[in-house]
């Protein structure tokens, strides 16, 4: 259906089929376009779309404002194409979407969407399960200049890596995903809120780059926000790739991520659990859940349970889960760095097994205070085979220490090892 300059509506019930193949040219099976006007498109039926040399579309929507509400079963195939997508939906003002069925979107050259949406706001619904399989593979894309929400209960697997031992070469020839991310959304428009809540599984395996859960608000005072209560896995293969991330928040505003699921990333390079990024706000991570992270790299690289750093505001932390960190170089559960002040709350258990560093909870201010409390129950431990450890390692440029132990700390260290370390420059 299409409009030059009014509203566009599809509404197919059928439970049936729709079928659609290309051998040279894109492949869409609901087409819906206004160039100035809505588009509305209710689809309940099941979407096959496959084009060889072209890109496929479940549903496509564009117009002013654009709302897809699918039920039926969705797969886009691009082969030796450049882009495919379970649905694609674009408007200038408002974008929303919202899926029940099940979603399989591949493309063996380019970038696979199991979900994509833009807009000036962009809100996306999903409970149906996602996989997205491509040379850059996500799940959901949702991008904005206004506010961006996303709330999954599905389960989405985007990326996979495939490697095999070459006799002739010597040497192991990796394919499959670049980047890969399970929920992706992001805005840069000024005072925007970007909003993400989770409770599905996510799996994001990339041989560059994955991460389970990105949002970032870019705009002046734009806020990121994480709800995470499923289980997410991130993995990454190569050692001078991205990194591999459960959850990333970033935004010039505040940023926070509350965390109750469970967290699992390993990587041959930077391997990062929660992280939050704040660069003119507040930085704040609330764990309970657990978190495990894990870098096989052996020079340089980091493995961290859970990081908070605001460069111009304040670092908070409160966890009452597990946070288990392990690297061949560097390892930290939790690592909390802040102009302002950093606060870290700690009742449940933190690790960390670096090789060369290790530390159970390291937390810094340039200007402010740091204060740390392992309250009563709370484990702190680390170890370190041939480096330094910590339990706790505060330092304050400006400010204040104030580290208080309720719980237990230990840890060994074949160099310099303490419980509690605590400097104040000026404070």
């Amino acid at each position: 259906a299409y409009s030059t300059g009014g509203n566009v509506t599809i509404n197919n019930q059928s439970t049936g089929s729709l079928q659609v193949v290309s051998s040279f040219s894109n492949a869409i099976g609901i087409y819906g376009y206004t160039a100035d006007g809505s588009v509305d498109i209710n689809n309940e039926g099941d979407v096959f779309a496959a084009s060889f040399y072209g890109l496929a579309d479940g549903i496509f929507a564009s117009g002013t404002d654009v709302d897809v509400s699918n039920s039926g079963d969705i797969t886009a195939i691009s082969i030796f194409g450049g882009w495919a997508a379970g649905i694609e939906a674009q408007a200038t003002d408002l974008t929303t979407v919202h899926n029940e069925g099940d979603i399989s979107a591949s493309a063996t050259y380019g970038a696979a969407y199991g979900i994509y949406a833009t807009g000036g706001d962009v809100t996306i619904a999903n409970s149906g399960n996602v996989e997205a399989q491509g040379y850059y593979a996500t799940g959901i894309e949702a991008q904005s200049t206004g506010d961006v929400s996303v709330d999954n209960s599905g389960d989405i697997v985007a990326g996979s890596v495939s490697t095999y031992y070459n006799p002739y070469t010597y040497s192991t020839n990796v394919s499959g995903s670049a980047i890969a991310t399970g929920i992706n959304a992001e805005s840069n428009g000024e005072g925007a809120a970007v909003d993400v809540t989770n409770s599905g599984d996510i799996s994001a395996v990339s041989y560059f780059g994955g991460a389970g859960i990105s949002a970032i608000s870019s705009g002046q005072y734009g806020t990121a926000s994480v709800t995470n209560s499923g289980n997410i896995y991130a993995s990454q293969y190569a050692k001078y790739g991205y990194g591999a991330y459960g959850i990333v928040t970033s935004a010039d505003g505040d940023s926070s991520i509350d965390n109750s699921g469970t967290i699992d990333v390993v990587s041959a390079g930077v391997a990062e659990g929660a992280t939050a990024l704040a660069f003119a706000g507040d930085a704040s991570v609330v764990n309970s859940g657990d978190i495990t992270v894990y870098s096989s790299a052996a020079l340089g690289y980091s493995a961290t349970g859970i990081t908070a750093f605001a460069a111009n505001g304040n670092a908070s932390v409160d966890n009452s889960g597990s946070v288990d960190a392990s690297a061949k170089y560097w390892a930290s559960a939790v690592t909390a760095t802040a102009q302002g002040d950093v606060t870290v709350d700690n009742s449940g258990s933190l690790y960390a097994d670096g090789d060369k560093y290790a530390f159970g909870v390291y937390a810094l201010s340039n200007a402010g205070d740091v204060m740390v409390h392992n309250e009563d129950g709370g484990e702190i431990g680390f170890y370190s085979y041939y480096g330094r450890g910590w339990g706790v390692f505060a330092y304050a440029g400006q400010g204040d220490v104030h580290v208080t132990n309720d719980g237990a700390i230990s840890g060994y260290a074949y160099g310099q090892s303490a419980g509690v370390f605590g400097l104040a420059g000026y404070g």
